[in-house]
């Protein structure tokens, strides 16, 4: 990916996708409900970007680049929370326009947090 990013954002790490869902039954139906640690996550996450977007939106087609520091899990677990945050922040319009992702790592880059950039295409 070329050139600046439209968007930069630094992230806390989200909870593991193993650990993003759990299953309950309500009145005798199964559902599947966004677990604790991930609303909770949802929530402080959003307001990190709030503080770091400035209504800075991308409406149509996007890439992103995620850089994650040395951990234990699996890169592919970053991916679906950090763009299912930015379309409920509001940074996207839509995830399912996002056309490229790349997620790597980064030995030097912080534990906690997720390097997150966008641009629009």
């Amino acid at each position: 990916m070329e050139g600046s990013a439209d968007i930069t954002l630094l992230l806390p790490e989200p909870p593991s996708t193993n650990r993003m869902w759990r299953n309950v039954v309500i009145g005798g139906a199964p559902r599947t409900l966004k677990a604790k640690p991930y609303r909770e996550w949802l929530d402080a996450a959003a307001r990190v970007v709030a503080e770091q977007s400035h209504a800075d939106r991308i409406e149509g087609g996007y890439r992103i680049r995620i850089t994650a520091p040395k951990q234990r899990r699996d890169l592919g677990n970053n991916e679906k929370p950090i763009n299912d945050l930015l379309q409920a922040a509001g940074v996207v319009r839509d995830d399912k326009a996002c056309e490229v992702i790349t997620i790597r790592r980064d030995l030097a880059r912080e534990l906690g947090h997720l390097l997150v950039e966008l641009w629009a295409v």
